[in-house]
């Protein structure tokens, strides 16, 4: 069966720009992990539509599909094909779009009672969002550096290892490695590594590509999802 991933795009610092003090921070953890979502870059708010046409190439062939996502109607991503091969790669590109929109942290992660856990490491200082999946964030800086929740019987831990500093002050996500565990032995099942690629369009930074890096029972495979033909649509 084909596994479906849960993207999480976050921006991380790199080993040389990550701060190893281990003072509590000023701000509550609600305020920082309100500044960290905030200065992750996503499509600006004045966009009405984003149009595109995608290939996917994978060791079986090529899969192509469309994209459509407005304000008024929201994300319809369409690949032609049929069975979990089609319906996973439809997943994995709504995932790579949806993090590109803009939300509402109130509405999202900020409607949780957010506390610091006291578990902080060299890495950066850990958020729990007390939710429904035990879903913990680790923050250093502006940035959100890891991601750790439990699925049902998975545990996942979403680790951001590349980003770009844009002049905005925003962070753009380049590299990401999923972990996921065993969540009652802590196993490592699989893990997979993601490669994300942009290009200025009109001085908006779209997603142009992601290569994608499957490790698991003893085999490595990889695909990638090109984006062709965007159309942005402003107010």
């Amino acid at each position: 069966m084909i596994q479906t991933i849960i993207a999480i795009q976050l921006p991380i610092l790199l080993s040389s720009q990550i701060s190893t003090s281990s003072a509590p921070s000023a701000l509550s953890a609600r305020e920082t992990l309100k500044r960290a979502a905030e200065a992750r870059y996503v499509l600006p708010s004045d966009l009405s539509a984003l149009y595109a046409r995608f290939v996917i190439t994978d060791d079986e062939g090529e899969l192509r599909g469309s994209i459509a996502w407005t304000k008024a109607d929201g994300l319809k991503v369409t690949v032609v094909g049929t069975g979990e091969r089609a319906e996973d790669y439809q997943r994995r590109v709504e995932s790579l779009i949806q993090h590109r929109l803009p939300g509402d942290f109130d509405q999202g992660d900020g409607k949780h009672n957010l506390t610091w856990t006291g578990n902080d490491n060299l890495i950066g200082k850990q958020i729990a969002l007390n939710d429904a999946m035990n879903s913990m964030y680790r923050v250093n800086g502006d940035a959100v550096v890891e991601v750790d929740r439990t699925l049902g019987d998975t545990r996942l831990i979403v680790s951001v290892v590349d980003f770009e500093k844009l002049a905005s002050g925003k962070n753009l996500p380049k590299a990401m490695v999923v972990s996921y565990f065993d969540a009652a032995s802590g196993a490592l099942k699989r893990t997979e590594t993601l490669l994300d690629g942009y290009r200025d369009q009109d001085g908006v930074l779209v997603p142009s590509s992601r290569r994608v890096y499957i490790s698991e029972g003893g085999a490595l495979r990889t695909f990638e999802i090109a984006l062709r033909d965007v159309r942005l649509d402003r107010k």
